[in-house]
């Protein structure tokens, strides 16, 4: 009732644990009272530990003492067990080391359980000087003196209490009557109902028997029809769990293939090591197995579109990783290495596709099967990459005449948008821009603000906008004479003739500026100017146009 419980947590594992240094403490004069309470648990839950089924032993080492005795198993289905250390070990005082051992019944099997070291501390009672336990002893005598004296008082009084005896036998003697009578009636209600529970029981077991028996011969009936069944061209390997997604394997070190894998598989390695330099560490694995050693292995990394493989080429073990995708690697070898199944034309929704990779049909309208449609808005054919992984599923989608490639990402929480991959090459033609570039005055026209940061210069600049080329001309001249060329264009950037106004002072009209298809620029002053007009004059414009 009043034990010390230490209580001790020991994990079953095969894991490296450290040595468990508690902090119970127990004092040598613990007598009888210093309890080890020991939970054990395996993966998180109790061991079932009891009697019945183990012996379970302990080793407690102090120094160079030690005492090995059986550990009492109290509460088998939850794994706790308890020592009461003995008075003589007790008294040795210091650090503890102990040791947990259960061994199966009927096997050899002993289960050794990580070390745990607890303190036995010598109580303060044994650092009194002796006259100071004399007098506690005297105090304590004296003590029970009183009490003996109490005891007999109450004694005398006992002797005074036979009349009380008296009346008790008589209260006894009636009680007994009233509880033989009851126990009659008692015994005749229970043997009434075990007569009738017995015809229920009787009842419940015939029509138990009789719907084991049915069942038994259905069960045997549909045993001896598929034991007829023809299983030749049955699949003898499953390859994916029972709701069709790939498993899932942890740990895995591509270097050493032959010790978790030796035959056909797929599977989505997580946390793997040794997988191709500088890709993701988790990824789908694809490995088909002839025979004799011979095996080839893809690895396609998490949200990557490459594809790398390796070759187990009979006692010569596996290969070098090989990434397919490189430019070196040719159309046909990848051809070769992943042959698509082909659906003909869809009928469901892409979503829906297992993990592989497809060609099918997209139909007219894309919408029925959730595909992104093609430009002219007819049907295509497509090529398919399904992945799928524990939380999302990745489709890739190409419409192979076109080459237009397409992403979608589907997760618990994703609204299923396609997504258009664009590569360098596919903006090259649409977009391209050549910057300013300066061009020489002819004919004494000078160059206006060359210094001013704010004022333009003579340039021009030939740009590509969403397919459009376009060309813009800057002029900012002074001493020029009317109908002049002041200056030239590359002529393969003037496809047609062009025509557009120059700002002139305000005292003056403006003047027209002509380019020609030669890519020579004139300009053109107004008649009414040509006498008021001096070499300080200017002309200054801007003009943009469409090459083609």
């Amino acid at each position: 009732m009043y034990n010390k419980e230490g209580r001790i947590q020991l994990e079953t594992t095969a894991h490296i644990q450290n040595r468990l240094d508690t902090n119970i403490q127990f004092y040598n004069t613990d007598i009888g009272t210093a309890d080890l309470v020991i939970n054990v648990t395996r993966n998180g839950s109790p061991l079932l530990v009891s009697s019945e089924n183990a012996d379970v032993f302990l080793i407690l080492k102090n120094g160079k003492n030690y005492i090995v005795d059986n550990v009492e198993p109290i509460d088998p289905m939850n794994g706790r067990l308890k020592y009461t250390i003995p008075n003589e070990f007790l008294g040795l005082t210091g650090k503890v080391n102990g040791q947990l051992y259960i061994a199966v019944h009927g096997k050899e099997d002993i289960v050794t359980e990580v070390e745990f070291s607890f303190k036995i501390a010598d109580s303060l009672i044994n650092t009194i000087p002796a006259v100071d336990k004399l007098n506690e002893i005297r105090t304590f005598q004296e003590f029970r003196e009183s009490i003996m004296t109490t005891i007999n008082e109450i004694n005398e009084a006992l002797a005074n209490g036979k009349d009380y005896v008296s009346q008790m036998e008589g209260i006894k003697a009636s009680s007994i009557k009233a509880l033989n009578d009851r126990s009659t009636q008692v015994i005749e209600e229970i043997t009434t109902l075990i007569g009738s529970s017995k015809q229920e029981i009787s009842e419940l077991k015939d029509n138990a028997i009789t719907e084991l028996d049915d069942k038994g011969n259905q069960i045997k009936s549909d045993i001896e029809s598929l034991n007829q069944a023809n299983t030749d061209d049955w699949q003898k390997h499953k390859l994916t769990n029972e709701d069709g997604t790939i498993p899932i394997k942890s740990n895995i070190d591509f270097n050493k293939l032959d010790n978790f894998i030796n035959k056909t598989s797929y599977f989505y390695a997580g946390s793997s090591i040794n997988q191709p330099e500088n890709v993701n560490a988790n990824g789908y694995v694809t490995v088909y197995f002839r025979n004799n050693g011979y095996a080839k292995l893809y690895y396609s990394p998490y949200s990557s579109d490459e594809i790398y493989t390796k070759r187990r080429m009979g006692t010569n073990g596996w290969s070098e990783w090989k990434n397919l995708t490189e430019k070196t690697n040719t159309s046909n070898e990848l051809k070769n290495n992943l042959k698509r199944e082909f659906l003909g034309e869809l009928k469901e929704s892409i979503y829906n596709l297992k993990n592989g990779y497809y060609e099918a049909i997209i139909p007219s309208d894309p919408d029925e099967v959730d595909a992104p449609v093609f430009p002219n808005g007819g049907s295509y054919v497509a090529s398919l990459d399904v992945f799928e992984g524990e939380e999302s599923k990745i489709i890739r989608l190409v419409q192979n005449e076109v080459n237009n490639e397409f992403l979608v990402s589907i997760t618990p929480d994703n609204v299923k948008v396609w997504k258009q991959n664009f590569t360098v090459e596919d903006f090259k033609d649409s977009f391209l821009d050549l910057g300013w570039t300066s061009f020489e005055t002819r004919n004494g026209a000078e160059k206006r603000g060359e210094n001013d940061e704010y004022e333009i210069n003579n340039e021009y600049r030939v740009y590509k906008e969403n397919g459009i080329q376009k060309v813009t001309v800057r002029i900012n001249l002074t001493n020029v004479t009317a109908n002049s060329v002041i200056g030239y264009l590359p002529k393969e950037y003037v496809k047609k003739r062009r025509h557009f106004y120059l700002r002139t002072p305000v005292s003056k009209n403006p003047a027209i500026c002509y380019i020609n298809i030669d890519g020579s620029i004139s300009v053109y002053l107004n008649m009414n100017d040509r006498d008021t007009w001096t070499p300080n004059d200017y002309v200054v414009g801007e003009y943009e146009y469409i090459l083609n």
